[in-house]
């Protein structure tokens, strides 16, 4: 079992304990931020980079403290991997998400949204103009009556922990979602402008944007960023979707798309891919000389993996391909449990996920899983993930790697369940507090017609389907809920 989060607050902010919570993510179970293109920044990935930036490799400080805000879903998880990788730098920092690692995040949808994409309207109080996720609408919430058009705790001269707890409590999501917060090594005390900071650099993240609210967390958020440090030096990258539209097209896998849907030309977004955030933090250290404070945000989709390690499973050590070329194989054992995780779970997809160091050549290492062709190692990533056939995988599989030229590759290879979702409106029509997906799916309401509406909501006779997918006599908690159907988008 992982350390718990360990908060170091000084007794001015004694008042602010309440809610400076970080639930413990569970062994085996990984969160991750989803890009553009579906891969994965995994949280010790995500960890590791963030630590790369901050400590040089002599060990010497290149940031005074950092700030990391995760609006997603299952955003709690990312935190116990950066307290563990980042607490021996000696850094301040201080970490919090609007949810937990196991749960949704939850936000609002515009009237246009509401009428013509949603499949089942969302009631009044989450739909909005503009509409935000509820978490970052406390933070930086745009107002025409405001000052400068903007109002929120992180304009507010205050400690950030002050600034996401009363986010946290004034949320209209609150009795929905349970913020994370985790500050360490003084992280407590970390201000957005503070006369020892001399500049500050800031990257926000959206990998995912299938609503307009996700352009709207990022819109405020760098609007309220620009305001309080316009007596500063400081820097703030966008890595936005295709770096290209507010919303994503349609046909790029998106959902119906607002009339002026192109992003504002003075962001000069990037698409948002794990390289481009690779690149991006990479390119950061010779304009941090010690005084800096770096500040990430995140908005849009995350990922839950679970991979249920057993002693014959993932394994802990890489394997190296032959150097002349050849085969490796691998035998990845399945006990029952770790076996019905892959294939009993209809919120989460199997993957082969597959980390590899060293040069890869193109089209020269082809992977399969018990005799059926997955593809080719990226050339370009570090990662590169398979979605796997349920029908393929059993109590006893191999994994062969052929590579056809020499090579001196090392390889981590995983099998990983896991699906992306995105930040939801609470849909809650029987008023239990409880989201009626996560009912839904810890079978604590019946939705025999499969129509992800509780049965006790219906009115009138339930239809039964021809086939009801049969759920497993003890469910486990979900690590989130099914998201539903995707709409066809209207002609």
């Amino acid at each position: 079992m992982k350390a718990a989060i360990v908060f170091v607050i000084s007794s001015g902010l004694l008042a602010n304990l309440a809610l400076a919570q970080s639930d413990v993510q569970p062994d085996g179970h990984h969160s991750s931020l989803t890009a553009v293109d579906g891969t994965r920044i995994e949280d010790a990935e995500f960890a590791r980079a963030i630590k790369t930036l901050m400590v040089a490799s002599d060990g010497k400080k290149r940031v005074r403290n950092a700030a990391l805000l995760f609006q997603t879903s299952l955003g709690g998880g990312m935190l116990d991997d950066l307290r563990t990788t980042l607490t021996t730098s000696g850094i301040p920092v201080i970490a919090a998400s609007a949810s937990k690692h196991d749960d949704p995040a939850s936000g609002s949808v515009s009237e246009l949204e509401n009428m013509t994409v949603e499949d089942r309207p969302y009631d009044a109080r989450w739909v909005a103009e503009p509409p935000l996720d509820a978490w970052t609408g406390e933070l930086a919430r745009p107002d025409s009556t405001a000052p400068g058009g903007i109002k929120g705790e992180l304009l507010v001269d205050q400690t950030l922990l002050a600034a996401v707890n009363t986010a946290a409590s004034r949320s209209a999501a609150k009795d929905f979602d349970t913020a994370q917060v985790a500050a360490f090594s003084d992280g407590s005390l970390i201000r957005l402008v503070d006369s020892r900071t001399k500049t500050h650099h800031a990257v926000l993240w959206a990998g995912v944007p299938d609503r307009l609210r996700v352009f709207n967390d990022i819109a405020s958020v760098r609007e309220a960023l620009a305001r309080v440090w316009r007596n500063d030096t400081y820097s703030i990258v966008v890595l936005f979707g295709d770096g290209e539209h507010k919303v994503l097209p349609a046909e790029g896998g998106g959902y119906d798309t607002p009339p002026d849907n192109e992003l504002p030309a003075q962001w000069h977004a990037l698409e948002a891919t794990a390289d481009n955030l690779k690149r991006t933090l990479e390119g950061l250290p010779p304009v941090l000389d010690g005084t800096a404070q770096f500040f990430f945000y995140a908005t849009s989709h995350a990922t839950q993996a679970l991979d249920g390690c057993g002693p014959t499973f993932c394994p802990k050590t890489k394997v190296t391909l032959p150097k002349n070329g050849g085969d490796l194989s691998q035998r990845l054992t399945l006990s029952d449990n770790e076996l019905a995780t892959f294939l009993e779970r209809s919120d989460a997809l199997p993957v082969l996920r597959i980390a590899h160091s060293g040069k890869v050549k193109r089209n020269a290492i082809v992977v399969e899983f018990n005799e059926e062709s997955l593809g080719l190692l990226s050339p370009t990533a570090s990662v590169t993930e398979f979605t796997l056939p349920q029908e393929k995988i059993g109590p006893a599989n191999t994994v062969r790697i052929h590579s056809h030229n020499p090579t001196d590759i090392q390889l981590l290879i995983r099998m990983v369940a896991g699906s992306s979702v995105g930040t939801l409106p609470v849909r809650d029509c029987n008023a239990d507090r409880i989201d009626d997906a996560i009912n839904l799916i810890d079978g604590s309401a019946d939705d025999i017609n499969q129509n992800n509406i509780p049965d006790k909501c219906e009115s009138g006779r339930i239809r039964k389907p021809g086939k009801v997918h049969m759920r497993p006599e003890s469910p486990s908690k979900p690590s989130h809920p099914v998201r539903p159907p995707r709409p066809r988008p209207s002609r």
